[in-house]
């Protein structure tokens, strides 16, 4: 009964790892993109400032 417990035990913990980790892979994957997305606008605002500072 105890071992049966035990591997159920370790079971839950095995989902929860991979559940964990599917989890933080997609936040990753959320920032990388907010990142991008940040370049992108930041590219767009040096462009601007080149442009107002050569007037």
């Amino acid at each position: 009964m105890r071992d049966s417990i035990n591997v159920i035990s370790f079971s839950l913990l095995e989902n929860r790892k991979e559940i964990n980790f599917t989890d933080k892979k997609t936040e990753l994957e959320k920032i990388k993109a907010n990142i991008a997305i940040k370049q992108e606008e930041k590219g767009k605002y040096e462009k601007k400032l080149v442009q107002l500072q050569n007037r």
